[in-house]
C-alpha cells in the first residue's frame, strides 16, 4: 500500500490588499486629528510702560544713511562727515523705534557700511537694514 503525500501550499500574505488597508487608516487617523485640533488662544496683560498700539498710523520712515563711491556718508542726502554721522546715530536713539537704512552706490566699498553698521549696533539701534538695490548714483 502507498501513502500519497499531500501537497501542501504555503500561506501567501497578499500586499496590494495590506497597502489599501494601511492607508484607509492612514487618511482615517490624519482626517479625526485635524477635526480634533482647536484654536485656542492664551489671554495676555501687556505690560504697563508698553505704549498702545494706534491701529492705522503708519511707522516712521527709516533714516537713510548713504555711501557713495568717494566713500563719502550722507545722512538723509545731506552730506556728513565720519564724526558728525556717529554723533547723530547717538542722538537717533533717544526716538521710540529707531530705524537706520544704509545704501551706497554700486561701486562704494563694503567696509563703509560695516562700519556704520557697526556704529549704529553701539548706540543702541538695533534695527539697521542694508538696500541692496543696485543706484549708480546716490546724490
Amino acid at each position: 500500500m502507498q501513502v500519497s503525500k499531500t501537497v501542501r501550499k504555503k500561506a501567501r500574505i497578499e500586499i496590494i490588499p495590506l497597502i489599501d488597508v494601511i492607508m484607509f487608516l492612514m487618511a482615517a487617523f490624519v482626517l479625526v486629528m485635524l477635526s480634533m485640533s482647536k484654536s485656542k488662544h492664551i489671554p495676555l496683560e501687556l505690560p504697563a510702560g508698553t505704549p498702545p498700539i494706534q491701529i492705522g498710523e503708519p511707522p516712521p520712515p527709516p533714516t537713510k544713511i548713504s555711501i557713495d563711491s568717494a566713500g563719502d556718508f550722507f545722512w538723509e542726502g545731506q552730506r556728513v562727515s565720519l564724526d558728525d554721522l556717529l554723533l547723530r546715530l547717538n542722538g537717533l536713539k533717544s526716538q521710540v523705534d529707531p530705524k537706520v537704512l544704509i545704501e551706497g552706490e554700486v561701486s562704494a566699498q563694503f567696509g563703509k557700511a560695516v562700519v556704520v553698521l557697526d556704529e549704529a549696533r553701539k548706540a543702541g539701534i538695533f534695527k539697521v537694514t542694508i538696500d541692496t538695490k543696485v543706484k549708480n548714483s546716490i546724490r
